[in-house]
């Protein structure tokens, strides 16, 4: 049955449910044991920038994370694969929060960990927010009582392996660094004339214009190189960092104009042939806290530089 069909058929029955839930529903249903009943689900992710989206559900015996793909604000009622955890696969599981996002942190006894958050904001499926507490007591009652019928459960990824790998072999045939790294560059020299030209314009060098450096450099390399693999994040924070130095040199360089009374292509040419007087002027007009726009301009452009293979997968 089709997505919309079981929505109908729910419909028309007088239950309720999203299209989230639907899915959830539709793809679960079938492997579930007899005497396992789903306690309640919630729309959980994983990851910061190139995010995984799930609807997650407590059952009886276990957790099972059915997977959806990513749209550009969120999740798409798409699946892409199922997996279910028993409780015995669990060695330990522990909660938090920070304002509004909850995190369920579980590490498996294979050595696997998860680090789930679920936004309570961003809410989508009924019952969500007792999804944490909920499957925190099902896993202490399975402590303290067993389900020895479950204990020979394997830890089961019910997606067909084989033709994700297929697909991230076919994206990566497509995938440059090297043009990139090209992008990245042509983008990090533009964002730090930019820079320069906002300093020049203000009178005032500004620190968070880093930040700003970071994005431009790593849309860049994202866009350019079509990348899904670490090395692509590697080059977009390099050439972040790089960006901010040549932003920072040509502010400190036009101030450096100012004060000696010279045109800026001249004081360019003498900071250029004398490395120590360039590298002093980078040392005075450096702030302690252009260290955190830095970081932040790296982590930037490492988040940004290569994506999901799922994403990239939409956009060819």
């Amino acid at each position: 049955m089709t997505l919309e069909g079981l929505l109908g058929s729910l419909r028309h029955k007088g239950v309720h449910m999203n299209e989230f839930e639907a899915l959830f529903h539709q793809n679960v249903g079938g492997f579930l044991a007899a005497d396992e009943r789903i306690e309640c689900i919630a729309r959980l992710y994983s990851g910061s920038w190139s995010q995984r989206h799930f609807i997650a559900g407590a059952t009886t015996k276990r957790m099972v994370l059915v997977e959806l793909a990513a749209g550009l604000l969120g999740p798409r009622p798409v699946f892409k694969g199922v997996r279910a955890i028993p409780y015995n696969a669990f060695d330990s599981l522990n909660t938090g929060a920070f304002f509004n996002q909850k995190r369920i942190l579980i590490r498996l006894q294979s050595g696997e960990s998860l680090n789930l958050g679920l936004n309570s904001l961003l809410t989508t499926v009924s019952g969500q927010t007792r999804f944490v507490s909920t499957l925190k007591a099902l896993y202490h009652q399975y402590k303290l009582k067993p389900d020895t019928s479950s204990t020979s459960t394997p830890d089961s990824e019910i997606v067909d392996t084989r033709a994700m790998e297929s697909a991230r072999q076919q994206i990566r045939l497509h995938q440059n660094l090297g043009l990139g790294i090209i992008g990245g560059a042509i983008a990090a020299v533009l964002a730090a004339i930019i820079w320069a030209a906002i300093s020049v314009f203000t009178g005032y060098q500004i620190g968070w214009m880093a930040i700003g450096v970071g994005l431009l450099v790593g849309a860049a390399v994202r866009v350019f190189g079509r990348g899904i693999d670490r090395p692509f994040g590697i080059a977009g924070a390099i050439l972040s960092l790089a960006g901010c130095l040549i932003g920072n040199f040509l502010s400190g360089a036009y101030f450096f104009a100012q004060a000696a009374e010279l045109p800026l292509p001249d004081a360019l040419a003498i900071l250029t042939k004398v490395p120590s007087l360039a590298l002093e002027l980078m040392a005075v007009t450096f702030s302690p806290r252009d260290i955190v726009f830095y970081i932040i301009a790296a982590f930037s452009g490492y988040a940004l530089a290569f994506q999901s293979a799922s994403a990239a997968s939409r956009g060819r």
